[in-house]
């Protein structure tokens, strides 16, 4: 039985590279493509729930709050921390979280936010994807309604590989999640890369089993 555990820790390693996801949070914008949520109409518009949307970049993604949505401009309709002018997506104040969907996975994703009462907030986002739930990650705000484009940006990366299908944003604040978020920037997935290609993971694995073949010579001699 002995003889077994060097291959056993290589199959166990090799599962455990394999499979991890790592995330990190992101407090500034990045990502390739970018969603405007003015294509959903002129501010003031009641946006159906689930609803569809095209990327910059030509990528479809469903927004879904399980209620409806409501598009609104800072300056016109919302009086906030975004930037003038800014084109918002809000959640009507009715308690459910934001829920974008890609029809195509991506490495990473985020947007600005703000909880629809003045004063302290605190912003959130999770991602889900094939790893299922990645850890939530949080930041704080103020909203003052200077318009100032202080809204804290929060976003989120899969560290190993292009793995998110979801992003769900939430606030606590001044009520619990009355929540709206401005552009969304992201970048397609395969921009990860902790994760090794099949191939080299095979090969990898072919070097892991011959030394655990060297050591059992080694042992037997």
């Amino acid at each position: 039985m002995k003889k077994a555990l060097p291959l056993l820790c290589c199959v166990l390693l090799l599962g455990s590279l394999a499979f991890a996801d790592t995330f990190a949070i992101e407090t500034s914008r990045t990502g390739s493509d970018l969603v405007d949520w003015g294509q959903l109409g002129p501010t003031f518009t009641v946006v159906p729930s689930p609803f569809n949307a095209v990327s910059n970049g030509g990528r479809t993604l469903t927004g879904n709050d399980n209620g409806n949505f409501e598009r609104r401009d800072e300056g016109n309709g919302w009086d906030g921390i975004f930037t003038i002018g800014d084109h918002l997506l809000w959640n009507q104040d009715n308690g459910n979280a934001i829920d974008i969907h890609f029809n195509s996975p991506i490495s990473n994703g985020g947007a600005q936010i703000q909880n629809d009462f003045f004063g302290f907030f605190t912003g959130c986002i999770q991602a889900l994807g094939s790893f299922g739930a990645s850890p939530v990650f949080c930041v704080n705000g103020n909203n003052t309604g200077a318009e100032d484009n202080s809204a804290p940006f929060i976003g989120i990366a899969d560290l190993s590989g292009g793995n998110i299908t979801d992003l769900i944003f939430t606030t606590t604040g001044g009520e619990t999640n009355a929540t709206a978020i401005n552009q969304l920037s992201f970048t397609p997935g395969g921009g990860g890369g902790n994760v090794p290609e099949p191939a080299s993971l095979a090969l990898l694995g072919t070097g892991l089993v011959g030394l655990a073949h060297r050591l059992r010579k080694r042992r037997q001699s």
